[in-house]
């Protein structure tokens, strides 16, 4: 994730950042589907954005691809909400 990314996620970003973040992430997904990366990075900036549905449906394509421990703490955090 790149440091203008990560860090407008690690704090409350704006609307307007994480509507880019969104965007930029489902681009760099579509580009790189096999990368598991991407679909955490775009599961993260949906659930910033309130898409919870959405993001549950990015981390659950990682479990094709190598699973990151990141990925699976995201998915119970979003199984718990």
């Amino acid at each position: 994730m790149t440091k203008a990314y990560k860090g407008s996620l690690e704090r409350r970003p704006c609307i307007q950042e994480v509507a880019v973040a969104v965007a930029a992430f489902r681009t760099l997904a579509g580009f790189a589907p096999d990368q598991a990366g991407a679909h955490y990075d775009l599961a993260r900036a949906l659930l910033a954005s309130g898409k919870k549905t959405e993001a549950k449906k990015e981390v659950l394509k990682l479990w094709n691809l190598p699973l990151r421990r990141e990925a699976q703490e995201l998915l119970l955090k979003l199984s718990g909400e």
